[in-house]
């Protein structure tokens, strides 16, 4: 069976709790193939997305991770034949020592797999690049988000950056 369609991929650039990027893609079988538009998820009491200009690291995201999965299957895949052989192949299990080979394989793209998922910079974005997303949604609802933006990082960081939080 073959799925396709589009769907949200990319994921970066969150601020908790407020938004974060997502890039919709044409997809067959949940691997994203090409972008169609960048939008910024607002959080809230609902969800909404607004388009916003192409991001690439969105983009850039999503291929990664895609790209770590299928290492990740292959390397499992790897494991197991070295493990198990393949009698439909004609392939012998392995020894020890390829064995443990792709053991480590195995572990270290599922280590990279892991960090490529969860690393603040591919995840959050910078106080900048916040500002920049809340800019994009116009004079009026980008100046009420960025207040929110810097109490946000405020908070965060546990210092004061300047900004008048009381309006």
């Amino acid at each position: 069976m073959i799925i396709f369609g589009t769907r949200m991929f990319g994921g970066t650039d969150a601020v908790p709790d407020l938004f974060f990027v997502q890039t919709k893609f044409f997809h067959v079988n949940f691997l994203p193939l090409w972008p169609i538009q960048t939008y910024l998820v607002l959080q809230g009491r609902t969800t909404r997305a607004v388009a916003i200009p192409m991001s690439g690291k969105s983009i850039m995201v999503a291929w990664i991770r895609c790209i770590g999965g299928i290492v990740v299957l292959a390397a499992l895949v790897l494991l197991m034949v070295a493990i198990f052989g393949d009698n439909d192949l004609g392939i012998a299990p392995a020894g020890k020592r390829p064995a443990a080979a792709a053991f480590v394989f195995f572990g270290l793209s599922c280590g990279l797999q892991y960090l490529l998922m969860t690393h603040g910079s591919l995840r959050r974005a910078s106080h900048e690049r916040a500002g920049e997303l809340c800019s994009a949604l116009g004079p009026i609802d980008g100046a009420e988000l960025r207040r929110l933006v810097d109490r946000s990082f405020q908070q965060r960081s546990g210092t004061d950056i300047g900004v008048d939080t009381d309006t």
